[in-house]
């Protein structure tokens, strides 16, 4: 049995990527996921043969067992502290102790073997303690480069220090990685990836006459929604029919729908809210309502670096044709042959290059989609990069 430790999933709409990879990890052995955060619904779906570890942060039990078990507290602390980065981390970790107690005494009784966390914020700490009262192996993701700083040193160092193996998701933040702390660790790439038997006809079926775009991101600052509305409003003048509709919810929701109604494109830039991954990824397999998806993450605004989105593969895998901003590993996934990549988050690189595309012939902008379709198959196939995956798990 293997233990996933999440932030959310299968709670709020967030965390999505771990979905399709769960559903083909489950294949192969048994798997139960642990959230740290967790409320009285659902939004993901688990696959029937994953169990849930479900506990809340605060409970009797929690506190009962840190009072019986009180002498195994100080070597805990010890251990939280090693990879906390400052005081304040270290206290939203400590309170941990009683759920991880609780979860340990259920983990064990489910015969857990490793414990993997997709996260080195507090979940990691939830997993760690997990897998050093049961006494297995422990591991965790490393989705980003934009932690690999001063600041964060001691975090990663701590937790690699205490892994079986560290999983990145691309090469260059592997490398950035073993830049970042040097030593004898064992450090793989297991890229994230999309249920590539689902591709069907769309890229037949889908016309790029008429440019609708959609965008599946949260709505936060350092994402740059502001850019890609400001570009429509530029746009619209030499193609009228232009559309962008945006799926999410975040921080940054009133200030982008204010931008909107500012600029007169409440006809043009629609906000739909957040939705199911199942049921966005009906919307992307339509041909008739999405032709292109827009990404304009700004890591100017707060530092923040994309990983490799999955929500760009879902899109490549069913016909869109995906628009970028050149920001952490996405050109381990994207080049000018499958898609479009822009140097830089601001509202004019991002109008000339949607430009050149909307203009190409639609048998270019085919040609793009197929190969794109051809990046996915052949490395980001979920199914492939779950069975690499639960060979470290299993070593």
């Amino acid at each position: 049995m293997i233990l996933i430790v999440t932030s959310f999933f299968p709670y709020e709409y967030k965390e999505n990527w771990i979905s399709e990879e769960l559903k083909e990890l489950s294949h192969n052995g048994n798997f139960c996921v642990l959230a740290r955060s967790v409320s009285n619904k659902r939004t993901h779906k688990l696959p029937n043969n994953v169990i849930e570890i479900k506990e809340n942060i605060f409970s009797l039990e929690g506190l009962f067992l840190t009072i019986k078990k009180i002498r195994i507290i100080p070597p805990l602390t010890n251990i939280i502290y090693s990879h906390s980065i400052n005081f304040f981390d270290f206290l939203k970790r400590l309170v941990l102790i009683p759920k991880a107690l609780v979860c340990s005494s259920r983990a064990r009784k489910m015969g857990v073997t490793h414990v993997h966390v997709h996260t080195t914020s507090s979940p990691a700490t939830l997993g760690l303690i997990i897998a050093k009262q049961l006494g297995v192996k422990f591991s965790f993701t490393v989705h980003t480069s934009s932690q690999l700083n001063k600041k964060y040193f001691k975090n990663y160092k701590g937790l690699i220090s205490q892994s079986s193996f560290v999983r990145t998701i691309s090469e260059r933040t592997k490398k950035n990685l073993l830049e970042f702390i040097t030593g004898n660790y064992s450090i793989h790439t297991v890229r994230m990836g999309v249920k590539v038997d689902e591709i069907t006809k769309n890229f037949i079926e889908r016309s790029y006459l008429e440019p609708r775009f959609l965008m599946v991101s949260a709505l936060e600052a350092y994402k740059g929604i502001e850019h890609s509305i400001i570009a429509m409003k530029s746009l619209i003048h030499e193609f009228p029919k232009i559309t962008l509709e945006i799926f999410g919810e975040g921080r940054e929701e009133k200030f982008l729908k204010n931008l909107v109604n500012k600029n007169n494109l409440s006809n043009v830039v629609k906000f739909k809210g957040v939705l199911r991954h199942s049921d966005l990824q009906k919307l992307m397999a339509n041909p008739k309502l999405y032709n292109f998806l827009l990404l304009s993450s700004d890591k100017s605004a707060t530092g923040q670096e994309e990983g490799i989105p999955v929500a760009v593969m879902e899109a490549m895998s069913n016909g869109l044709i995906p628009i970028a901003v050149n920001n952490g590993d996405i050109k381990e996934l994207l080049n000018d042959s499958c898609g479009v990549i822009v140097d830089k988050a601001n509202p004019e690189n991002l109008v000339i290059k949607i430009k050149e595309i909307l203009k190409e012939s639609t048998e270019k902008k085919i040609e793009m989609a197929l190969k794109a379709k051809k990046v996915i198959q052949t490395k980001f196939d979920a199914k492939k990069n779950a069975n690499l995956l639960n060979k470290y798990f299993c070593k």
